[in-house]
């Protein structure tokens, strides 16, 4: 008998979805739930006393632990997973293409291999090893280098100084049901980005509000996967209209603040997994127009069972991109290493860039003359470069010479300082000064680009 009220049962095992690039398979139950059992509905709740007990064993398994050990900062081993056979790819061709050739080329143009082969190593590995709130220039394919910023409300940039307006919390946009108005607020906020050349934004953030008390919950939409999945989707398509790759965030199952930076294994069965704390993620990729827009995504700290979203290739391949049909980067959320965070590892399991400067425990690749770590990175250069091209680095600014990105951090204010307040706003009181002191005068002269400090991309 059919259920749920349909004329005969549907199974997508075989054809999939109709939004779906490939069927959708169970890639994550056999490490994902360590053999907890889950409420079910079945026969009315039968599973009910077993499933809300109380734990008896507050363990981790042999086989957990030991994919932890080999995969962690202190005892990951590059060479155990090379993949016979593979092939050293071309590096350090003289092809002539420039990364501005590619302005409007699909995914799979044939040009993308010739750019590809241009690429050194050495560009590889800086590449993919040094992803924060930037990305680096590349020199053998006319890269410029970018900028990236915070944060999920509207443009707050620490890092170089540049703030814009604060729009209203997630939460509150989601409340409003209002589809329209969200895109106005992407809208609004990628037009502040773009008048700042800053293309890529650090949001929106689409966890869950798995409970009340989680310390993020202001910049996290709902409860409700779907509701998160449309409001986000219309903030991040028209955000895209001005440019701006948003990075939708985190990429899965960061749904609380407390130990996620320890390795904090969530338990959840697939069924969960995919139609509650994946689901606004999946909308945001799918209603997406990847030949013309750029996207981003940003992986989670944490792990599903014991691998690391930021190295998961179930997660960011199998599903990400096979499954839903994504194209662009993937960068990991900030890379300060707590033990399992490895460039290598990451690369090698789909996530294309670290967010970081290359200075914490094992951000180098270790291992320059493997194949497969040299076509893993081949790979994860291609996404970051779609993702870059597509944006107003390449459609909106200049892109053959002047100033690159990383110098303009330090001229991010170009208007003159002037006494605007002094002739009302002291009375004649006499204030106490640091004058004739040997001090020097940091001034208020206007930045020029020929006065900006230098930086080396």
């Amino acid at each position: 008998m059919p259920t749920g009220g349909v004329d005969a049962d549907v199974d997508y095992s075989t054809t999939g979805r109709a939004s779906d690039n490939a069927v959708a398979t169970n890639r994550f139950e056999s490490y994902s739930t360590a053999g907890i059992t889950f409420l079910s509905r079945a026969d009315g709740f039968a599973n009910y006393d077993t499933a809300t007990a109380a734990p008896t064993n507050y363990s981790m398994s042999d086989e957990d632990r030991a994919f932890l050990d080999a995969h962690s900062v202190a005892h990951y081993v590059p060479a155990d997973h090379d993949v016979a056979g593979d092939v050293m790819p071309t590096t350090g061709a003289k092809n002539g293409l420039k990364l501005a050739d590619m302005i409007g080329k699909s995914y799979d143009d044939p040009d993308w291999d010739k750019l590809l082969d241009q690429l050194t190593v050495d560009e590889m590995c800086q590449l993919v090893q040094v992803g924060g709130f930037s990305t680096i220039e590349v020199k053998s394919v006319g890269k410029v280098a970018t900028m990236d910023s915070d944060g999920t409300g509207g443009l707050n940039d620490w890092y170089s100084g540049v703030f814009g307006t604060p729009y209203p919390t997630e939460t509150l946009i989601a409340q409003t049901w209002n589809k329209d108005l969200a895109f106005e607020v992407g809208g609004a906020i990628g037009q502040e980005y773009a008048d700042c050349h800053i293309y890529g934004w650090y949001g929106p953030a689409m966890n869950m509000h798995r409970t009340a008390f989680n310390g993020r919950n202001f910049e996290y939409y709902s409860e409700d996967g779907v509701l998160a999945g449309y409001i986000a989707s219309a903030e991040i398509n028209a955000a895209g209209e001005k440019g701006v790759y948003a990075y939708i965030k985190h990429f899965v199952v960061n749904d609380q603040e407390i130990n996620r930076c320890t390795a904090q294994q969530i338990r959840v069965n697939e069924q969960t997994l995919r139609e509650i704390y994946m689901k606004p993620f999946e909308i945001c990729v799918k209603n997406y127009d990847f030949d013309t827009k750029p996207l981003a995504v940003m992986s989670s700290f944490t792990l599903i069972g014991p691998r690391y979203n930021g190295a998961n290739p179930d997660l960011l391949n199998g599903v990400l991109r096979d499954e839903w049909g994504f194209q662009g980067m993937v960068l990991t959320d900030w890379y300060g290493s707590y033990g399992y965070q490895l460039t290598m590892d990451s690369v090698m399991g789909g996530n294309d860039m670290m967010l970081g400067f290359g200075s914490n425990a094992r951000t180098e690749i270790e291992n320059p003359d493997s194949p497969t770590m040299v076509k893993a990175m081949r790979q994860a250069a291609k996404n970051i470069m779609f993702t870059i091209v597509r944006s107003g680095n390449y459609t909106i600014e200049e892109h053959d010479g002047g100033m690159d990105k990383m110098t303009s951090l330090f001229v991010t204010i170009n208007a003159v300082a002037t006494n605007r307040f002094e002739s009302y706003s002291t009375a004649g009181i006499t204030f106490l000064s640091r004058a004739d002191e040997a001090i020097s005068s940091l001034g208020m002269e206007k930045l020029t680009v020929s006065e900006a400090p230098g930086a080396s991309s």
